[in-house]
Protein backbone atom coordinates (compact mmCIF):
# COMPACT_ATOMS: atom_id res chain seq x y z
CA UNK A 1 0.00 0.00 0.00
CA UNK A 2 1.56 3.15 -0.78
CA UNK A 3 0.84 6.04 1.46
CA UNK A 4 1.60 10.12 0.68
CA UNK A 5 1.43 12.64 3.18
CA UNK A 6 -0.36 15.81 2.52
CA UNK A 7 0.43 19.21 4.58
CA UNK A 8 -2.12 21.82 4.75
CA UNK A 9 -1.57 25.12 5.33
CA UNK A 10 -4.62 27.63 6.54
CA UNK A 11 -3.99 31.45 5.56
CA UNK A 12 -5.46 33.37 8.47
CA UNK A 13 -5.95 37.05 8.27
CA UNK A 14 -4.19 38.93 10.90
CA UNK A 15 -7.15 41.67 10.81
CA UNK A 16 -10.14 40.26 10.61
CA UNK A 17 -8.86 36.49 12.08
CA UNK A 18 -11.01 34.70 8.53
CA UNK A 19 -9.58 32.09 6.81
CA UNK A 20 -8.27 33.42 3.05
CA UNK A 21 -6.88 31.38 0.37
CA UNK A 22 -3.83 32.43 -1.16
CA UNK A 23 -5.49 34.56 -4.06
CA UNK A 24 -7.10 37.03 -1.59
CA UNK A 25 -4.05 37.37 -0.02
CA UNK A 26 -2.47 41.25 0.76
CA UNK A 27 1.01 41.10 2.94
CA UNK A 28 1.46 44.75 4.33
CA UNK A 29 4.91 45.51 5.26
CA UNK A 30 5.32 48.86 7.21
CA UNK A 31 8.03 50.41 9.83
CA UNK A 32 7.55 52.51 12.58
CA UNK A 33 10.43 53.68 15.47
CA UNK A 34 13.11 51.62 13.53
CA UNK A 35 11.15 47.99 13.64
CA UNK A 36 9.83 46.42 11.10
CA UNK A 37 6.58 44.94 11.07
CA UNK A 38 4.15 42.54 8.27
CA UNK A 39 0.50 41.56 8.21
CA UNK A 40 -1.02 38.88 6.39
CA UNK A 41 -4.64 40.67 5.66
CA UNK A 42 -6.74 40.53 2.90
CA UNK A 43 -6.83 43.27 -0.22
CA UNK A 44 -9.19 45.12 0.69
CA UNK A 45 -7.58 45.45 4.80
CA UNK A 46 -4.41 46.09 2.90
CA UNK A 47 -5.80 48.75 0.71
CA UNK A 48 -7.66 50.53 3.61
CA UNK A 49 -3.80 50.41 5.95
CA UNK A 50 -2.08 51.77 2.47
CA UNK A 51 -4.44 54.45 2.73
CA UNK A 52 -4.33 55.74 6.01
CA UNK A 53 -0.72 55.46 6.12
CA UNK A 54 -0.44 57.83 3.19
CA UNK A 55 -1.41 60.97 5.12
CA UNK A 56 2.00 60.54 6.63
CA UNK A 57 4.53 59.07 3.96
CA UNK A 58 3.73 61.76 1.85
CA UNK A 59 5.13 63.92 4.19
CA UNK A 60 7.77 62.00 5.45
CA UNK A 61 11.60 61.96 4.59
CA UNK A 62 12.44 58.40 2.75
CA UNK A 63 15.76 57.01 4.39
CA UNK A 64 16.08 54.13 2.37
CA UNK A 65 13.88 51.02 0.64
CA UNK A 66 15.19 47.38 0.64
CA UNK A 67 15.45 45.73 -2.87
CA UNK A 68 12.06 43.97 -4.33
CA UNK A 69 11.02 40.80 -3.30
CA UNK A 70 12.09 38.60 -6.01
CA UNK A 71 8.76 36.10 -5.48
CA UNK A 72 6.64 39.24 -5.53
CA UNK A 73 7.87 41.82 -7.81
CA UNK A 74 6.91 45.83 -7.12
CA UNK A 75 6.78 44.81 -3.45
CA UNK A 76 9.58 45.85 -0.50
CA UNK A 77 11.40 42.36 0.63
CA UNK A 78 11.42 42.06 4.40
CA UNK A 79 14.24 44.26 6.27
CA UNK A 80 17.37 42.99 7.01
CA UNK A 81 17.57 42.15 10.64
CA UNK A 82 19.33 45.03 12.51
CA UNK A 83 22.14 43.53 13.85
CA UNK A 84 23.74 42.62 10.68
CA UNK A 85 26.45 46.28 10.44
CA UNK A 86 28.85 46.23 8.74
CA UNK A 87 30.90 48.17 10.61
CA UNK A 88 30.67 49.23 14.86
CA UNK A 89 29.17 48.07 17.65
CA UNK A 90 25.57 47.49 17.86
CA UNK A 91 23.77 49.73 19.94
CA UNK A 92 22.20 47.44 22.00
CA UNK A 93 25.93 45.84 23.07
CA UNK A 94 26.27 49.32 24.52
CA UNK A 95 23.21 49.03 26.77
CA UNK A 96 24.50 45.81 27.64
CA UNK A 97 27.95 46.62 28.87
CA UNK A 98 26.65 49.56 30.24
CA UNK A 99 23.93 47.55 32.17
CA UNK A 100 25.92 44.80 33.44
CA UNK A 101 28.98 47.49 34.78
CA UNK A 102 26.12 48.86 36.68
CA UNK A 103 24.32 46.08 38.13
CA UNK A 104 21.83 45.52 36.14
CA UNK A 105 21.30 41.44 35.72
CA UNK A 106 21.49 41.06 31.74
CA UNK A 107 22.75 38.76 29.24
CA UNK A 108 24.87 38.53 26.41
CA UNK A 109 21.89 37.84 23.90
CA UNK A 110 18.43 37.90 23.59
CA UNK A 111 16.02 40.71 24.50
CA UNK A 112 17.24 44.30 26.64
CA UNK A 113 14.47 44.56 29.06
CA UNK A 114 13.10 47.70 28.83
CA UNK A 115 13.08 49.35 31.89
CA UNK A 116 17.05 48.56 31.24
CA UNK A 117 17.15 50.77 27.91
CA UNK A 118 15.10 53.65 29.67
CA UNK A 119 17.96 53.88 32.23
CA UNK A 120 20.44 54.15 29.68
CA UNK A 121 18.87 56.41 27.92
CA UNK A 122 18.03 58.81 30.62
CA UNK A 123 21.81 58.00 31.59
CA UNK A 124 22.99 59.18 28.56
CA UNK A 125 20.18 61.91 27.74
CA UNK A 126 18.94 60.09 24.90
CA UNK A 127 15.81 58.89 23.74
CA UNK A 128 14.95 55.13 23.48
CA UNK A 129 13.82 54.95 20.06
CA UNK A 130 17.67 55.92 19.29
CA UNK A 131 18.93 52.55 20.95
CA UNK A 132 17.68 50.60 18.53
Amino acid sequence: MARQTIQLIKIIDDVTGEELDESQLDTVTFAIDGIAWQLDTNEEEGQKIREFLARYVSVATRVGAPPAAPDRPGRAAPSPSRQRRTSGEHPLQKVRTWAQENGYEVGDVGRVPLTIKESYAKNFGISVSEIG
